[in-house]
């Protein structure tokens, strides 16, 4: 039972830990004016994908490289299917931005980029490379054409901003190493593959600030930082967190699983894009999302 107690405790630790830096960190967005878009895309996605990437880079040391692509994929269709479904059930999401035309498109990218390098099961350090500078890509492209649109007025730099910055980024870093530790000790007693933890144990609790913000932010009619933050946070998922620990080494997993995994997280990208051409999604859209994690998550166990 120890190793259950741990997980909870390092993944509450993991959370808070991120959302120390997030909260830090977005308060040095406002500090440069950035935009409303811009700090859901970028800032709040990095800060909501750090356990994501941390928990993937320890894993990375560990030699559990398919926990670390399980990840990856189960926080993504899991920020598509389950975060935005529960958000969805519970406040209409509307958009004023077209972001059909201006940030789907690179997340198809960065969907089909994940795609490609895992069509043999392993990405390499040269793939891994091509995905890093992939999303350099796709932060230049948001900030370019999002540069110009709902500026905010400076603030001045809060001292303790950083404080808390560097406070989360020490807890982000022990917390993981004890959330991996005792993942693989519960992967051992319950006799389940890696790829079962990573997608199911580990992404959902990574993907738990995710929910958080959506909710919070669709509840005060931040619904273009909420958009930005799981756009973001799937494009940093695919390109930063698998790019990054590629250079640790290689990356791999078994075919059985990529070939259920990868096409889910293909297809509800699509879903996606079809269900905001409207530029909103509704209560039933949500319920259906809800519906597809569901079966998605059958059908992987």
């Amino acid at each position: 039972m120890l190793e259950y107690l741990t997980f909870a405790l390092s993944l509450a630790a993991l959370l808070y830990s991120a959302k120390l830096i997030t909260d830090s960190a977005i308060h040095f967005a406002k500090v440069l004016g950035a935009s409303e878009f811009i700090v859901g895309a970028t800032v709040v996605a990095l800060g909501t994908s750090l356990p994501e990437l941390s928990s993937s880079i320890v894993a990375m040391r560990a030699g559990l490289t398919e926990i670390v692509i399980a990840n990856v994929l189960g926080s993504n269709i899991a920020n598509i299917a389950m975060v935005l479904g529960i958000t969805a059930v519970f406040y209409t999401i509307k958009t004023r931005r077209n972001i059909l035309k201006k940030d789907i498109p690179f997340l198809f990218i960065s969907a089909l980029a994940t795609a490609i390098v895992l069509i043999d099961f392993k990405i390499t350090l040269i793939e891994g490379i091509m995905l890093l500078a992939t999303y350099i890509a796709y932060l230049v492209y948001s900030i370019k054409i999002h540069k110009d649109h709902d500026r905010h007025k400076k603030a001045k730099l809060k001292p303790s901003s950083i404080l808390l910055f560097f406070t989360g980024l020490a807890g982000i870093i022990y917390a993981a190493k004890y959330l991996i530790t005792s993942s693989t000790l519960i992967m051992s007693s319950l006799g389940i593959s890696q790829a079962i933890i990573g997608f199911i144990l580990i992404a959902i609790g990574t993907s738990l600030p995710e929910l958080a913000t959506s909710i919070v932010a669709a509840r005060k009619g931040k619904t273009d930082l909420m958009i930005g933050d799981i756009i973001g946070s799937n494009t940093f998922n695919s390109l930063v967190v698998l790019g990054a620990s590629s250079t640790i080494g290689p990356l791999s997993a078994t075919p059985n699983f990529i070939t259920t995994a990868l096409p889910s997280m293909l297809l509800l990208t699509v879903f996606l894009a079809y269900i905001v051409y409207d530029k909103k999604i509704t209560k039933l859209e949500g319920a259906t999302l809800l519906t597809l994690y569901i079966i998605i998550l059958a059908v992987i166990l």
